[in-house]
């Protein structure tokens, strides 16, 4: 049920008296099977609005991007006030007002449900448009490397020739 709600889905309980409408709050995942080993519910109250996180879903495609922009996306999920009966699963981004360099998705552009009201800063930037600049490529200077049997300035060649003396000797 979790991985299809997800955390703001309201999932109604049946048990030990009447229905209760709640959300997911805590849940802990085995970590090796991925089973659900523990979760715990927040029960709703009827006409009290509540406050959660809703994860933004980014939708279209901007034409910023499409001209080989990047596209910078600064926030995945906003906090907001509603309505349970309004809760939203996610709240959609519309890239397609991205058009140029310097343009951005502020918090409060993004939609809400009709008794929602925004709780994350309205001003703080969800996406933005930025150049796409290649780096060069720093090329670090190789060190100078020793050929074995080449010959240095500076350097006797009398090793061959003590050799062939020893030689001699025995």
């Amino acid at each position: 049920i979790w991985r299809e709600a997800g955390e703001t889905t309201i999932v109604r309980l049946k048990g030990v008296g009447e229905e209760k409408e709640t959300l997911f709050h805590d849940v802990q995942i085995h970590p090796v099977t991925g089973k659900l080993l523990h979760a715990d519910f927040y029960c709703l109250e009827r006409g009290k609005k509540i406050i959660l996180s809703v994860p933004l879903k980014f939708v279209n495609v901007a034409p910023a991007e499409k001209a080989g922009h990047i596209i910078v996306k600064t926030l995945y999920e906003v906090e907001i006030e509603v309505s349970p009966q309004e809760l939203p699963h996610n709240l959609p981004v519309d890239l397609s007002l991205l058009r140029d360099v310097g343009d951005h998705i502020m918090a409060s552009q993004i939609p809400l449900p009709e008794s929602a009201s925004l709780i994350t800063e309205p001003d703080e930037i969800v996406a933005s448009v930025k150049i796409f600049e290649e780096e060069p490529e720093e090329v670090a200077p190789l060190p100078e490397t020793e050929i074995i049997g080449e010959k240095k300035e500076g350097t006797d060649t009398e090793a061959p020739a003590a050799y062939d003396e020893k030689k001699k000797e025995e």
